[in-house]
């Protein structure tokens, strides 16, 4: 199950496809039904807050992933757009297939007796293998956005094989993300 924040994204949830392309230049999946496969992470410059467009329940978290992005050397608006799709912030948040915590981080990341829901351990596994798959697909920030709902199989496949879930994980996280980005300019 994935929770999306669209009350954050009033262009996203009005289902407008006129959205201008980012300053990476790619187009937005709603304009091309495509993924922008090739954007790399960069070196995240740190603004000391997360980008406006998140949810009040994203920013509460706002500290800890500031310094989460530290930790794992990874843009705070990547940890919050993560957040904002999986739980919408609820440390509580169980999903059907068994994915809980802020990071709906599945059980089998976690070592015998650590309590998934716990933020900063539910941070700390989800973190890690989200920095693994821009490891392994080489710094792409979008294949790794889908490669956390999908795993390796989205990462390592064709757009148009992927779940449908997958594919509209991405088509969510591009957008949140891609606006987060411009909304922190």
């Amino acid at each position: 199950v994935i929770l999306l924040g669209i009350f954050a994204l009033p262009n996203l949830a009005s289902g407008s496809t006129s959205e201008t392309t980012s300053s990476t230049g790619a187009v937005p999946v709603a304009e091309s039904q495509e993924t922008n496969v090739g954007e790399t992470a960069v070196s995240p410059t740190y603004s000391g807050s997360i980008s406006p467009v998140f949810s009040k329940e994203i920013k509460h978290w706002e500290p800890q992933i500031m310094g989460r992005a530290e930790t794992y050397a990874l843009d705070p608006d990547i940890i919050a757009t993560i957040m904002q799709i999986e739980s919408c912030g609820d440390p509580n948040a169980v999903s059907g297939s068994g994915a809980q915590g802020l990071f709906q981080v599945m059980p089998f990341h976690f070592e015998a007796g650590e309590d998934m829901q716990y933020p900063d351990s539910n941070a700390y596994r989800g973190m890690t293998f989200y920095n693994t798959l821009l490891s392994h697909t080489d710094g792409d920030v979008n294949l790794s956005f889908a490669g956390y709902n999908g795993g390796y199989a989205a990462t390592d496949y064709p757009y148009e094989q992927w779940p449908n879930e997958t594919q509209r994980y991405l088509y969510w996280a591009q957008g949140i993300y891609e606006e987060a980005k411009a909304g922190a300019a």
